[in-house]
């Protein structure tokens, strides 16, 4: 998928991971990133692309219009297009605003969100990707959520652990601490749109699909 990989190069991401979420049942909150979530890190990019890291328990996410989409710990849920979206063990709860649950950050340099009824628990960690480029194709071609699987054991201690070293050093004013949230972000996003696109069903129709025939790499040397 070389085709892919150049799109991927071509994106020049910036990103930060901002929240440490901590829920208990029952619970259901509203969120999108916005311009306030990017300021402490970077200027307001022209185009945002939001994700959820899960860390403990299991949650529900839906957009309207699409099916909702369920994940577990040590699974990623993207969205591309940065869409409205409910969050919850149960979705069919009167949802709060997430910005209206948010506590300021400490010296770990992430916000806090503590909020829910106080039965089984579901931590996440929330962060952004952002470009410049608001009419990528790619992004536009993506569906509105995407999920990583990604290993709940050692990679998933290993992803949790980076998030918030990169997260502290950023607070801290660690030089090349931005450069390090946004590569550990970009990461996450290109590894999860390598998935989506692999698991395309063979005869698959549409650009995105495209990417995987070699022919396309040849045709952009």
């Amino acid at each position: 998928m070389e085709a892919l990989e150049d799109l991927l190069r071509a994106m020049r991401l910036s990103g930060a991971v901002f929240l440490d979420a901590e829920f208990t049942a029952p619970w259901c909150i509203i969120a999108k990133i916005g311009a306030g979530d990017c300021q402490p890190f970077m200027p307001v990019p022209g185009h945002l692309i939001a994700y959820h890291y899960v860390l403990e328990g299991q949650l529900s996410l839906r957009i309207d219009g699409e099916p909702p989409c369920d994940a577990v710990a040590g699974e990623l849920l993207v969205l591309p297009r940065n869409d409205a979206h409910l969050l919850g063990n149960d979705l069919d709860l009167r949802s709060r605003p997430a910005h209206d649950l948010i506590e300021p950050a400490t010296d770990d340099g992430l916000a806090r969100i503590r909020y829910g009824g106080g039965g089984t628990r579901c931590r996440i960690l929330c962060g952004f990707l952002g470009t410049e480029d608001r009419t990528d194709p790619l992004i536009a071609s993506l569906p509105a959520v995407l999920k990583l699987p990604l290993d709940a054991g050692r990679m998933g201690s290993w992803i949790e652990t980076s998030m918030r070293y990169a997260a502290r050093e950023l607070a801290s004013g660690a030089p090349g601490a931005a450069s390090s949230q946004a590569r550990l972000s970009e990461l996450l996003f290109a590894e999860a749109v390598r998935k989506y696109v692999g698991s395309l069903p063979p005869g698959s129709k549409g650009w995105l699909a495209g990417l995987r025939d070699p022919r396309w790499g040849a045709r952009s040397q």
